[in-house]
């Protein structure tokens, strides 16, 4: 069953992000960051967050922006200074991350600039043993309902250029690449 995730299901949540988005520098920030990042979007207005599960166990997720520009500063706004301390500490032993962060913040800046504060997928994932089986898309299907009942024509999500998976994924369920730079892929659904 799809239902809107709370802050009881918020440590199942963080756990299924790092499983499968363990690559993505939102992860290698660590579990109280990925845990803050979803608290944030779940107490937020202009965001939704959304989890599959059965009585016991979420298998799946996604989250939601109607302003992606807009939803990064609140994000920022209410992070703590533990979270900024640990931001350090990583790109204290792992300098290359450094270069990721100013490659995503370059691709977002450029994505913003060229299109405006527009509704977004921040994150998606589904547990491994479920891939393939259709639960992914029914969680854009759910979006896709979401933005039009917000009255929104289009929405976007981006994935990194090397990530084969999400982008068959994301071009099976419609979306339909439209900008890419910085090692980075900007896709867009018209609904």
């Amino acid at each position: 069953m799809i239902l809107k995730a709370k802050e009881k299901h918020l440590n199942d949540l963080t756990s299924l992000h790092r499983l499968v988005l363990g690559d993505t520098s939102s992860s290698k920030f660590g579990h109280e960051f990925v845990k803050n990042l979803y608290k944030t979007l779940i107490r937020y207005d202009g965001a939704r967050v959304w989890i599959i599960c059965n009585n016991r166990e979420v298998f799946g997720f996604i989250s939601v922006c109607n302003e992606i520009r807009t939803t990064t500063k609140w994000i920022k706004t209410n992070l703590k200074t533990k979270h900024y301390l640990s931001l350090i500490k990583i790109f204290i032993f792992h300098p290359k991350e450094i270069f990721n962060l100013l490659e995503r913040i370059i691709f977002d800046t450029n994505a913003i600039s060229k299109y405006g504060d527009y509704p977004s997928i921040l994150t998606i994932g589904i547990s491994p043993d479920l891939q393939g089986k259709g639960e992914g898309k029914k969680l854009i299907y759910l979006v896709d309902r979401y933005f039009k009942e917000m009255k929104y024509k289009f929405y976007f999500v981006d994935t990194l250029s090397n990530n084969l998976g999400a982008i068959r994924f994301y071009e099976s369920a419609g979306f339909k690449r439209i900008f890419e730079s910085n090692g980075s892929i900007l896709f867009k659904k018209t609904i």
